[in-house]
């Protein structure tokens, strides 16, 4: 099931795809940051493949939005990416999520690698696990 949430962040509205699996409960949740050099790309763009396999394997993905450069500095960029993991972590530990990891492609990839350097230095909630 796909459902589209809107979240008010940093100044800006940005639109959040959760996609859970027919079983009523998961414990893994992905929090995926999708590729395009931080210039364009969208919140959908992971290929219906790896969406099915990992809705089949019980995991929860929640795909948002984030401001995109030139319009947005780096640093506004990285402050919206953490508030958006921490509504992701709220909800996650709201569903009863027993794993959460960081996913992303291409200039996803870097900022949920720098997130996760973030989280490291500021004690936040790490994820499990980043792909």
């Amino acid at each position: 099931m796909r459902m589209t949430k809107v979240y008010s962040l940093c100044g800006f509205d940005l639109h959040v795809d959760v996609i859970t699996p027919a079983a009523d409960k998961t414990c893994v949740w992905i929090f995926y940051l999708h590729g395009g050099g931080m210039l364009y790309g969208v919140r959908d763009d992971l290929p219906n493949m790896y969406v099915d396999m990992l809705e089949d394997a019980g995991c929860t993905l929640w795909c948002p939005d984030y401001p995109l450069a030139p319009e947005t500095a780096l640093g506004e960029i990285s402050e919206t990416i953490d508030a958006l993991w921490e509504c992701f972590c709220a909800e996650a530990r709201a569903a009863g999520a027993v794993k959460l990891f960081a996913f992303g492609r291409s200039a996803g990839a870097y900022l949920v690698l720098a997130l996760a350097k973030r989280l490291r230095s500021t004690k936040g909630r790490i994820p499990n696990g980043i792909a």
